[in-house]
């Protein structure tokens, strides 16, 4: 019996580290720009990345309550 595994994951990468203004908790927190790229996995293991990555989603992502927004209107402290 053969069984073969596969499939995708998303794989996370910060781009960029800094203090901003969330807007959710009113307060300057440290945030990170993520960048997420979705990977061909074997077994669990990321193998390639797969062909609709031409548009890697980023996102800035509060340190302290995990809210997400975009980049274009990120104010830094």
């Amino acid at each position: 019996m053969l069984l073969m595994l596969f499939g995708t994951t998303d794989r996370r990468r910060v781009e960029q580290l800094g203090q901003f203004i969330c807007p959710k908790c009113g307060v300057g927190k440290d945030y990170e720009v993520i960048s997420l790229r979705e990977w061909f996995t074997l077994f669990f293991i990321p193998i390639l990345p797969t062909a609709n990555n031409e548009g890697r989603e980023e996102f800035v992502e509060c340190g302290t309550c995990k809210s997400r927004y975009g980049t274009d209107g990120l104010e830094t402290l």
